[in-house]
Order: structure tokens, then sequence, then C-alpha cells
């Protein structure tokens, strides 16, 4: 059976088919426990998946979950929410269940705390999220429909270019 499924992973990895088993489950689970948020020595440094950390985007880290997994988070103290999104492992100090970036912190109002209690849903959804700005991407048409005059003058005659005057 064994040398079945690895054939069979060969195969498709062969064929530029990589299976992924983790993607796709949709999960129902909460939990609470104790958040923490990255130091800035961090900024720059490679997380577990590969990705350049920065303190500006709502990321986090946990110990066992999925990387792409969309999590919200609540401060039971002020009420406060943040999505982040799971790009890293950890923490390994302590009790602590979920460290965040110092922006996704500062949202939730722990930054004075350093270490707090929160709340946290994982969502289902794992498609449409910005980590720059902390929101899903709504249901809008996208390109929105413009006219190529409108979308000339946005492009091209913003209020930097103007005034723009070329000397031949």
């Amino acid at each position: 059976m064994n040398f079945t499924k690895t054939l069979f992973i060969i195969l498709f990895s062969a064929l530029g088919f990589v299976p992924s088993f983790s993607q796709g489950l949709e999960y129902k689970k909460s939990f609470e426990g104790l958040a923490s948020f990255y130091g800035k020595e961090f900024n720059g440094k490679t997380t577990a998946n590969g990705d350049v950390f920065s303190n500006r985007y709502y990321t986090c880290a946990h110990r066992t979950l999925p990387f792409g997994t969309l999590i919200e988070i609540e401060n039971p103290k002020n009420g406060k929410k943040v999505i982040v999104k799971v790009n890293d492992r950890g923490p390994y100090c302590g009790e602590r269940v979920i460290d965040l970036s110092r922006e996704a912190a500062s949202k939730l109002g722990l930054i004075h705390h350093g270490v707090s209690d929160i709340k946290a849903r994982i969502l289902k959804k794992r498609r449409g999220f910005d980590i720059n700005t902390g929101s899903m991407a709504t249901k809008s048409k996208w390109p929105a429909p413009t006219t190529s005059r409108s979308f000339h003058e946005m492009i091209f005659l913003n209020s930097a270019r103007r005034n723009f005057v070329m000397k031949i």
C-alpha cells in the first residue's frame, strides 16, 4: 500500500501536480490563549513558509495550522478584531498560542501589554485576503467599468503630472 501511495505522489510530482492534502479543509475550530507579537528585529527575516516577514502585514505564527490559514483574532478586553494569515511557526515561548505581527497587535490594542489573552476563530475561507490591509476582498467586479477618457485622466493626468511640460 505504501509503495502505491509513493508511486502515485512521484507520478503526479513528475507531471507538475504536487498534491496538497491540507488545502480545502473547512475549519470550524476556535481556540483561546495568550498572544504575543514579533519584535522589530524580525523584519526582513524569512518565515517558515519562505515569505519575508514584515511587521506591517497582517500575519501570524502558529505551531500546527497549515500555512495560509486565516484566523480572526479578538481581544476580549476591548472587543477589537483582526484577521491574520498564518505564515510562520511558533511561538515557542511559554504557554502562548499565537505570535502576531506588530500591525495586527496594534489594531487589537496588545502593544502596551506585550502578552494578552485572545479568542481566535479559524475561518473557512482561505482566499481573498489582503495582508497589507488586513481585510477580505469584497465581491466587486474587477476591473471596474470606466470610460477611456476617465481612465486616461486617472493614469496620465494625476495631480503630479498635470503641470508636467516636456522640453524638446
